[in-house]
């Protein structure tokens, strides 16, 4: 069983519901980034995210196929100085299957 939910897959989706045994994910940002000062800079981020998947039902059994879809802004601050420290803030609209708006922040890039 694996997650299809925001961690690693479609950004947006409830990590608990969606339990699959088969996924394929896309995921594209395009990113600009902006010197803000000697070792810092600002990114400014474009993304889509896409992902078909077989579900697992509550009995642990292969059930229905599906897919999901979501796109956004992004925004990242980048102190240059720590390499593995990005903060990420996400703002995006999830289509399919949920119909929603939600944001999401983190301390490294998405992918």
């Amino acid at each position: 069983s694996t997650l299809l939910g925001s961690i690693g897959g479609v950004r947006g989706l409830e990590d608990a519901i969606y339990h699959t045994w088969l996924q394929t994910v896309l995921n594209l940002e395009l990113r600009q980034a902006v010197r803000i000062a000697e070792r810092w800079a600002i990114q400014f981020v474009v993304f889509g995210d896409l992902a078909t998947f077989e579900r697992i039902d509550s009995r642990g059994q292969r059930s229905d196929f599906g897919w999901a879809s979501s796109t956004g802004l992004g925004f990242r601050v980048i102190p240059t100085f720590l390499a593995e420290v990005v903060l990420r803030v996400d703002v995006s609209r999830s289509f399919y299957p949920d119909h929603k708006f939600f944001w999401q922040w983190g301390l490294s890039q998405y992918f």
